[in-house]
């Protein structure tokens, strides 16, 4: 006996959407007075969230706040950051609920002379995950005379969504062992709110004995508190309480 009274269904969000990745960008250059900052930095004004360095605060340096200060106020030690040999540098990007959409990530520096970037990974971790996600083919070194950047991009212009924390590793070797980073950035906007459950229509059996009805919408669907299995495009409820898969065509 098929199961009859009114069935609300509801359609629910089985996971977390995944951006594809189309090939990274490393745009490389050298920067000039004045400086402008992203208009979209997630990370403007904040901390890192970890830091393993061990040459930070060479020559006088500062603190890491001045990575994410949003501009620079002279050339020299005192306005810089110093990056050691496989120095890391974690940022949690905020407090959005889902996260958010990961765009670029930019490296400036200033030390005035003989400049170099030299970049092993730049990893990123979703919402509600413990995972790192290597980003494809960041590991690059870019050594040049004067102020340089380089910027990670996507060429489909987003690098993951729902992201929570980035993590950049600096390379095995640095120039003297060290080297002055005068900014970073790390881009994107926040991730759309996604609610829990997506209402879907609902119907009603007329018959209690004999009556039936269908739906068409996820293959993950909550009717009055059981859970279909994935891949049930039709399904009946019997006086078991579990539901069953209908044949295509037998409804």
């Amino acid at each position: 006996m098929k199961y009859t009274k009114t069935v609300v269904a509801a359609i629910l969000v089985a996971g977390m959407a995944v951006a594809a990745q189309a090939a990274t960008v490393v745009t490389k250059g050298k920067w000039t007075t004045p400086f402008t900052p992203a208009a979209n930095n997630l990370i403007l004004g904040m901390m890192p969230s970890n830091v393993v360095n061990v040459s930070a605060t060479v020559e006088g340096a500062k603190t890491p706040l001045v990575l994410t200060d949003g501009g620079f106020l002279a050339a020299g030690s005192t306005n810089a950051y110093t990056i050691g040999v496989n120095a890391v540098i974690e940022y949690k990007l905020g407090d959005a609920e889902w996260g958010y959409n990961l765009t670029g990530v930019n490296f400036y520096t200033w030390w005035g002379s003989r400049d170099d970037i030299r970049i092993a990974e730049i990893a990123y971790k979703r919402v509600a995950t413990e995972t790192w996600v290597a980003v494809p083919d960041t590991a690059f070194n870019y050594n040049d005379n004067g102020q340089l950047f380089a910027k990670v991009t996507d060429s489909t212009g987003l690098i993951a969504d729902m992201v929570e924390y980035v993590r950049i590793t600096f390379g095995p070797t640095q120039d003297s062992n060290y080297a002055g980073y005068g900014e970073l950035e790390i881009t994107g906007t926040t991730f759309p709110a996604v609610p829990d459950v997506l209402p879907a229509p609902s119907f009603t059996v007329n018959d209690i004995k004999t009556g039936s009805a269908q739906f068409t919408g996820s293959n993950v669907v909550a009717a009055v508190n059981l859970i279909v299995p994935d891949g049930y495009d039709q399904y009946m409820v019997t006086t078991s309480g579990v539901p069953s898969s209908v044949e295509g065509g037998t409804w």
